[in-house]
């Protein structure tokens, strides 16, 4: 037995001799109990683990149970019996006070030695100082607890507070502190503190808000600066702080700051303070720098998320809030996004339309359309812009759609995004621009035309005039040549007078005689004629609404407005085609003003002009409606055909639009009110057919000119005196001409005051007043009505150039006096006279 015992002991002495190789770290030492006389023997290493001193080196079990934490004794003393009792080998784990107040941890091992009889003589074993290997332990727990805490955490203002908890709590460092890096990098700002239960602390906390720190002033901004740790003692505490006063009054007497670092830039520094006076801990600075260096990433990864969730919020508020329509579909054409305003545009859920195409919302043709430009942004991989069409509850709308590819993460297209805004108003605004230009120039056109048609037709007058006489000359001189050429001015001059009524039709100068007629009625009465304008090889079909279309409208102009269109149709349609007339009746409300720009609110008899010929272009149809304007070669129209129907039309209080597509054919839709009144009955009259833009066969017509005018001698004259008041000279000295060629006698007058005075003079003479309407001075109105108080019974002819609206304002119509336009033949002239003289 004693050789075991010595065998055992000279075993342990060997390993304690073999310490010194061990690193000085790790502290290990060896004891024996004597049970028998209660002596426990330390070797020096385990004096010095329990910091006695040599001569204390053999002591009793109880005085070594003394060196151990009072909390943990009876623990020991229950497991070393249970180790004398047989029950195995002794091994425990305490604690114990080192001298300066540090705890430290030690961990035992022994083996109990026994008699034969079973009685227990020895007990040998070891101890080691784990107190370095039971903090790592509990700083890596830590460590793995704060980064579970960090990538957990909802926010990023959780994860700062969890870390200073736990880094307090484990360190029993009263507060801490978070000093971000602000986003320009000037400057260190407050972000967030920690401290345990106290109001005074809190008070603290409240008085750091706000407060910031640049690189180099106080501690946060030195550790910033030198990317390293900095400990703090008390007098350097309470004057590094801008609350120094503060930190001052709480008695802080260590601070310790340690910078938080992620690709080797500093993004916070973390500050802590405590109460007690402490020297530099180089362990507690290793712990919080692993605790930072943890932190660092970790803070940047969740301040790029909450930056990417806050991105991703505005981004969400940006689209939902645009009055753009912002979608995106997939390369299928699938919808996988739409925003807020496409939802309450369409009156579809986000949900409803993920996952369909354009085809399961929107037309078959519109749908063609989108898919098409969605398609070709996919091909040239680019940002482009289209002008769509979309359907809406108030009709169509136009779009600028923008739209752009997205890419996946291996650069290949995976989706389309489209930006669309509406700009039916800014196309309609424009329209009526040009609208508005377009009815400023045709009204400055009407303006120009009705103002020179007095003049106008006064030259033709003179010519006409004239022509007439030379043509009766030559007819007595039996000179045939010279009678063509005569006849040849004759026709050209009459083709000059349609033109400037043409003109004054289009600039509504011509006075209409409106009725409540049938516009059915018309186009079945005039349908022979218009067959008898276009080609045989053009079919023309006529469809009517199932009701009357009764509208105020003059029927002559009316005919015109047809046959001019069907005129226009025939020369389209070269080769042969289909002409169609349709009426309906529509109503026009406040969605077809908006989106024509014209038009009041009521119902309308719908007029559809269509045929399916050449078609005509964008640019033409700006301009199409203007006079002059024409495509034809020279010398095969005049451009007034359409000039007339749009003067008419509007005469009519109605609108007028063309549709058209070059090699698709034109269609002119004619807007009038409908009346409820009834209509009169048209009483069938000889047509005069003209063309779009002029006499259609005008050579025939010269011919039938010179045919059926074998010029007679002049019609019916007389004696009586007349008064002619006209101030252009010329066409005065040519009437007077005609007048005494006829046997009258004539007292010229230069202006209306001059009439009156000539009448005053010779009123017992003067038999006929022919006065010129408008005049100088006076006009010749106002010179019949200071004439008839002198003479109530004579009668009078009114004549003039200017067109029929100025004379409708001079009340010559209304009071049913005897008016005649120029240019007038001298027949003309002469018979009108005679007419009236006998009445």
């Amino acid at each position: 037995m004693i050789r075991t015992v010595k065998m055992k002991t000279n075993t342990l002495k060997k390993r304690e001799d073999a310490l010194p190789e061990i690193p000085t770290a790790v502290r290990v030492g060896h004891w024996e109990w004597d049970i028998v006389q209660d002596e426990v023997h330390l070797s020096e290493g385990a004096c010095k683990i329990f910091e006695i001193i040599p001569h204390e080196c053999t002591v009793t079990f109880n005085r070594f149970l003394s060196y151990m934490h009072p909390d943990e004794r009876e623990c020991i003393r229950k497991s070393v019996h249970e180790a004398l009792r047989g029950k195995g080998a002794c091994v425990f784990t305490f604690r114990i006070a080192s001298r300066d107040t540090e705890e430290r941890f030690i961990h035992a091992v022994a083996e109990v030695v026994f008699e034969e009889t079973g009685k227990a003589l020895r007990a040998i074993g070891t101890v080691l100082d784990i107190t370095e290997r039971k903090r790592t332990e509990e700083e890596l727990c830590l460590l793995q607890s704060i980064t579970m805490t960090i990538s957990e955490a909802g926010d990023f203002d959780s994860v700062l507070k969890n870390v200073l908890y736990k880094v307090c709590t484990y360190t029993k460092w009263i507060y801490g502190e978070v000093w971000l890096v602000s986003p320009d990098s000037k400057y260190l700002e407050y972000r967030m503190a920690w401290h345990g239960n106290s109001k005074e602390l809190e008070k603290l906390k409240v008085r750091s808000r706000g407060l910031t720190f640049s690189a180099g002033f106080g501690l946060p901004g030195r550790v910033w600066s030198m990317k390293k740790p900095e400990w703090v003692l008390e007098s350097d505490v309470q004057k590094n702080f801008p609350h120094a006063q503060f930190l001052k009054e709480f008695g802080f007497k260590v601070a310790i700051g340690i910078p938080v670092i992620a690709h080797n830039e500093v993004i916070a520094v973390l500050t802590f303070f405590v109460w007690e006076q402490q020297e530099e801990d180089s362990r507690l600075i290793r712990f919080i720098s692993s605790v930072a260096a943890h932190l660092g990433p970790l803070i940047q990864r969740k301040r790029i998320e909450q930056a990417l969730y806050n991105n991703e919020e505005k981004l969400q508020a940006i689209l939902n809030n645009a009055t753009a329509l912002i979608s995106v579909k997939d390369v299928q054409g699938k919808y996988t996004f739409i925003n807020t305003s496409c939802e309450k545009k369409f009156h579809i859920k986000k949900e409803e339309v993920e996952g369909k195409t354009d085809y399961d919302i929107f037309s078959r043709d519109i749908a063609q359309k989108v898919r098409e430009n969605d398609l070709k942004v996919i091909r040239e991989k680019t940002s482009l812009e289209f002008e769509e069409i979309i359907p809406a509850e108030d009709g169509l709308h136009t779009y600028i759609s923008v739209k752009f590819p997205l890419y996946d993460s291996q650069g290949v297209v995976n989706a389309v995004c489209c930006i669309s805004t509406d700009i039916t108003g800014r196309k309609q605004i424009e329209e009526l621009k040009d609208q508005l230009y377009h009815a400023q120039r045709l009204e400055s056109i009407g303006t120009l035309a009705g103002g020179i048609s007095h003049d106008f037709n006064n030259l033709l007058a003179i010519i006409l005039g004239y022509g007439n006489l030379l043509c009766k000359e030559l007819e007595v001189e039996n000179d045939s040549q010279s009678m063509i050429y005569v006849h040849k001015i004759l026709a050209s001059a009459e083709r000059a007078s349609k033109l400037t009524k043409g003109l004054l039709t289009f600039s509504r100068k011509q006075q209409n005689n409106p009725k409540s007629v049938n516009l059915n009625e018309i186009i079945r009465r005039i349908e022979s004629i218009l067959v008898r304008i276009i080609s045989e090889d053009i079919q023309l079909k006529t469809v009517f609404v199932d009701e009357d279309c009764m509208v105020m409208a003059d029927s002559n102009q009316i005919e015109q407005v047809l046959m001019n269109l069907a005129t226009n149709a025939r020369d389209a349609m070269p080769n042969g085609g289909f002409l169609t007339i349709k009426t309906e009746i529509v109503k026009l409300d406040d969605g077809f003003i908006r989106y024509y720009g014209y038009g009041e609110v009521g119902k309308y008899v719908l007029i559809s002009v269509s045929d399916n010929g050449v078609g005509i272009d964008r640019e033409t149809r700006k301009r199409i409606f203007e006079p002059f304007f024409t495509t034809k070669e020279v010398g095969k129209g005049t451009g007034l055909g359409l000039s007339i129907v749009y003067g008419i039309v509007k005469q009519h209080r109605g609108y007028i639009n063309v549709h058209s597509e070059v090699g698709k054919g034109t269609t002119f839709k004619i807007y009038i009110p409908v009346v409820e009144s009834g209509a009169e009955k048209i009483k069938p009259e000889p047509q005069t057919i003209q063309g779009n833009r002029e006499t259609v066969n005008s050579q025939d017509a010269i011919q039938k000119f010179i045919g059926n005018n074998q010029f007679q001698p002049f019609p019916k004259g007389g004696n009586e005196t007349v008064l002619l008041a006209e101030d252009e000279k010329e066409v005065r000295k040519l009437t007077r001409i005609v007048l005494e060629k006829a046997g009258y006698k004539v007292i010229e007058a230069i202006n209306g005051m001059d009439a009156i005075q000539n009448f005053t003079r010779n009123k017992n003479k003067i038999h006929f007043l022919i006065l010129d309407v408008v005049m100088p001075v006076k006009d010749g109105k106002k010179v019949y009505d200071v004439i008839r108080q002198m003479k109530p019974d004579i009668k009078v002819l009114f004549i003039s150039g200017y067109s029929e609206e100025i004379i409708s304002r001079k009340d010559i119509m209304k009071d049913g006096l005897y008016f005649i336009t120029k240019p007038i033949s001298p027949d003309e002239l002469l018979g009108k006279v005679r007419e009236i003289l006998d009445t």
